[in-house]
């Protein structure tokens, strides 16, 4: 997980307390998702709300990201 990951993490926490991976998913690591360069974390509340906090990838993890969701694509077909 990138320094990126790890700081959408903890940003969510200080703003809820507890939180939870997003829907069905069982760990935050399936809760990211990217678009135009930024990083997105989706994750839910105790109350069962759904949050999102994102930032500005950094150039050098914007191709690492797109290569391990190509990888998570091809595994499932």
């Amino acid at each position: 997980m990138s320094p990126t990951h790890k700081a959408l993490i903890k940003e969510a926490h200080k703003r809820h307390f507890p939180i939870f991976p997003v829907g069905r998913r069982t760990s935050f690591s399936e809760c990211f998702t990217i678009q135009y360069g930024n990083l997105y974390l989706w994750y839910d509340t105790s109350d069962t709300s759904t949050h999102m906090v994102h930032e500005e990838m950094l150039a050098q993890e914007i191709l690492p990201a797109g290569e391990m969701l190509r990888e998570m694509f091809a595994r499932l077909n």
